[in-house]
């Protein structure tokens, strides 16, 4: 580190902060894009990066902040949804006018973290939906027979 800037000490708890700060951008480039599911960020990010992209396991288990997520993530969602890494490293509540009430700023808060947990929850019965359509397919098939 250089003599003007004070080294952080590399905790478990600062890692985990900086983890949580890539899944707010994730989030926040997801919704900037207008993708309602995590599927849909997953897929673009992989098209995006000719197929060097998250699968939609390892995308959900970002946003549900399961794994950390990698650093190559944060060019690529800049690049993808046109926004700067500061844009999207900002704090919840940062992208608001400076004067905005200290309620307006939690709610917004909130509302983010919100959005994702109710995402994770869909994306969860999308694909326990999918699994049992899997399942009675054969069993269809059976009967036809």
């Amino acid at each position: 580190m250089t003599a003007d800037r004070p080294e952080t000490p590399l905790t478990p708890s600062v890692i985990e902060e900086s983890n949580r700060k890539l899944v707010r951008a994730l989030v926040r480039a997801r919704l900037h894009l207008g993708y309602g599911s995590r599927v849909q960020m997953a897929r673009a990010m992989n098209e995006h990066t000719r197929g060097e992209g998250p699968d939609e396991s390892a995308y959900n288990r970002w946003e549900e902040n399961e794994r950390r997520v990698p650093g190559w993530v944060l060019p690529v969602i800049s690049e993808l949804s046109g926004l700067s890494a500061n844009q999207l490293l900002a704090e919840p509540g940062q992208e608001l006018p400076a004067d905005a009430p200290p309620a307006l700023v939690m709610v917004m808060e909130q509302l983010l973290s919100l959005e994702s947990r109710f995402q994770a929850q869909a994306d969860r019965i999308e694909k326990l939906a999918q699994s049992q359509s899997r399942r009675r397919r054969p069993e269809q098939n059976a009967a036809n027979n």
